[in-house]
């Protein structure tokens, strides 16, 4: 074996990162998940990042 590779964003399976699934750990996971997730959705509105622009779309779409 020369080569492995792992697509944990997506950008290989789909051409883009995505977000496939959230789970909320520590304090927050006593939040609702809609309410942690508006927050986040939030924060990286603005963001032009391939990641950022991935949770957005993550955060909109649940």
């Amino acid at each position: 074996i020369k080569t492995v590779m792992f697509d944990k964003t997506g950008t290989i399976t789909h051409g883009v990162p995505r977000v496939m699934r959230v789970l909320l750990l520590g304090d927050v996971a006593t939040l609702p998940l809609r309410k942690v997730l508006a927050v986040v959705g939030t924060a990286e509105a603005s963001s032009e990042h391939p990641l950022g622009v991935a949770v957005t779309k993550y955060c909109k779409e649940v």
